[in-house]
């Protein structure tokens, strides 16, 4: 976390440096680049196999198809609060972060975000899994 929200003099002084000693941050970053693309890519592919079209519609469920980053976002059909994501994560060993503290006006009480930045394939295919379980019960 200590690079978020840093001011950006701070910024600016340090992308100075990395030009002045040629660094190229796109080819520092693309290792985990990949990374995030790929997991990505598996958590896509295991929420479609998980949730085919027919059952979305039925439950309510849907997601995001970020282009990019290491997260989406999942809509489901009851209150994706923190009282929700305990008992995922202690009935079922998944954890998610409830969105409705990102909608400062009110909202997003029925969604939440699924990270894969420090997982490998199989703990999402396994997360994944488990996730639709507990979103099936819940329904």
């Amino acid at each position: 976390m200590t690079t978020v929200n840093t001011p950006a003099l701070s910024q600016a002084v340090i992308g100075g440096m990395l030009l002045t000693h040629d660094c190229r941050l796109r080819a520092a970053n693309a290792p985990a680049t990949a990374h995030y693309a790929a997991n990505l890519t598996v958590l896509l592919g295991e929420l479609e196999r998980h949730f085919p079209a027919a059952e979305r519609a039925r439950l309510g469920v849907r997601w995001n198809e970020p282009e990019g980053g290491f997260f989406a976002v999942l809509d489901v059909p009851f209150t994706a609060d923190e009282a929700a994501m305990e008992r995922c994560a202690r009935e079922h060993g998944v954890l998610w972060t409830p969105m409705a503290p990102f909608y400062p006006a009110g909202g997003g009480e029925r969604r939440l975000r699924l990270s894969v930045s420090a997982l490998s394939e199989a703990q999402i295919v396994e997360g994944v899994a488990r996730l639709a379980d507990f979103v099936r019960a819940r329904a």
